[in-house]
């Protein structure tokens, strides 16, 4: 089978981590996996088995990675230029296509517009309407493009069970996301035990909606309270934050790091505010290192699973108290931990890929 992905960019959004990851399971098992992107953005971030097709503004091929130009990616010139050169590409490509996976609001326009035989697949790894930043003028028209674009005419599949019916998305199939089991695997020793000073950790990320500084508020209280507690943030400090004697920051360099870096908590809190009941990587990655979980619901934590310590969101205070709830009940933090394990074990990267097709063609 030959399937092409377009893609709006190539960095390293989490969303194209799973495509990356997707593709290579595919190239795997002989399949030809071709991911079209622009040659004028930024460099691939996450290595795949897929083979890139570079086009130029007009879409036409070029032979490979072009130096990147930062004022080539703001704006609605840039919206513009990248739909129209990526159609132009997937009118060469279609016919000999057998899948035509789209990712992004943006790109599903560019997959519905193509005239061919080949099944088109809308890959929803978030309800973009919701998630769009910048300034209120550039979001509007990106809103209503993602808006409508959940109403093209190809099949859905959506990353959690929260979408198969979200605002106005409708979707055919369910597939998650996979956990990669060579790095990310549990602890050797049950997490809060046989230390005095747990480390509580969190993905750190600059925007507001994700948490951070909830983090940050809270083991700040739990410091005043007069636990021995230290804080381990990964990628980022909110603005205003700097590395102390109780706040440590760390930049893992890859996937066996980040393992790493999960390993050395005894509490992951993962408390970001938007799309509750949605895919969140932190939630799946801490679960997989056999971490107790505290957020604010992603999948699969919810009220009802017994996995995780549920909070609401923009509440330091809550994450404060589920913390002290995780470090002093053991006999609810051991059985929620082994839960967590149980319930990401079926993720495996080549099983759902191989699910991922079998959706696409139904």
């Amino acid at each position: 089978m030959r399937i092409v992905v377009p893609v709006i960019g190539v960095a390293g959004s989490g969303g194209f981590r799973v495509l990356t990851r997707f593709a290579t399971e595919w190239a795997a098992v002989g399949h030809d996996v071709r991911i079209v992107a622009v040659a004028t953005g930024r460099p691939p971030y996450f290595p795949t088995a897929a083979s890139f097709v570079w086009v130029d503004q007009s879409g036409n091929p070029v032979p490979s990675h072009a130096r990147h130009d930062p004022r080539r990616v703001e704006g609605v010139g840039f919206v513009v230029r990248t739909m129209r050169a990526l159609s132009r590409a997937l009118s060469r490509l279609a016919e000999e296509t057998d899948l035509l996976l789209a990712n992004h609001s943006l790109t599903a326009w560019c997959v519905a517009w193509q005239r061919t035989s080949a099944t088109k697949v809308y890959y929803v790894q978030a309800y973009e309407v919701e998630s769009l930043e910048g300034p209120r003028l550039r979001r509007w028209p990106l809103a209503a493009l993602a808006y409508a674009s959940y109403h093209l005419p190809m099949r859905r599949i959506v990353n959690a069970p929260v979408f198969r019916r979200y605002r106005n998305l409708r979707a055919d199939a369910v597939v998650p996301p996979g956990i990669d089991s060579a790095h990310m695997f549990p602890r050797a020793t049950p997490a809060c035990e046989g230390t005095t000073a747990p480390v509580i950790g969190c993905i750190g990320r600059k925007q507001r909606w994700k948490g951070t500084a909830d983090v940050v508020d809270a083991v700040e209280r739990l410091v005043r309270a007069g636990r021995q507690v230290r804080l381990r943030v990964a990628y980022h400090l909110p603005e205003g934050v700097r590395p102390s004697e109780f706040v440590e920051l760390v930049v893992p360099r890859d996937d066996c790091e980040l393992g790493e870096f999960y390993r050395g908590l005894d509490v992951l809190v993962a408390p970001a505010t938007t799309q509750l009941g949605s895919v969140h990587y932190p939630v799946l990655e801490g679960m997989a290192t056999a971490v107790p979980v505290v957020t604010t619901g992603y999948h699969p934590a919810h009220v009802d699973a017994d996995n995780a310590w549920i909070v609401p969101p923009h509440s330091p205070a809550a994450i404060a108290e589920a913390v002290v709830g995780v470090m002093d009940d053991v006999e609810t933090r051991r059985r929620r931990v082994s839960r967590a394990l149980s319930d990401v074990s079926g993720l495996a990267w080549p099983g759902l890929a191989r699910q991922f097709l079998e959706e696409s063609c139904r």
